[in-house]
């Protein structure tokens, strides 16, 4: 709910840039909704929050790294 988080997504919508929030339950109203895409992980309890979204960037960053280099299960 950070006042410049929402000003930098109203600023990236004004610019046409798709967005992607992590947040939990408790940003379900004001982040996800101001996103293009919001990965909202379903609990109050900062500690499993912040493992959920480490998870998820790791396995996000690993898909985009598999796809431009082509390096099928991490092999190289």
């Amino acid at each position: 709910g950070s006042k410049n988080v929402i000003n930098a997504l109203d600023a990236a919508r004004k610019k046409g840039i798709k967005t992607i929030g992590f947040t939990g339950e408790k940003g379900r109203t004001t982040l996800g909704s101001q996103c293009d895409y919001c990965l909202i992980v379903p609990s109050i309890d900062t500690a499993r929050i912040q493992e959920v979204h480490e998870f998820l960037w790791h396995f996000i960053c690993g898909t985009i790294e598999e796809r431009l280099f082509q390096t099928p299960n991490n092999q190289e």
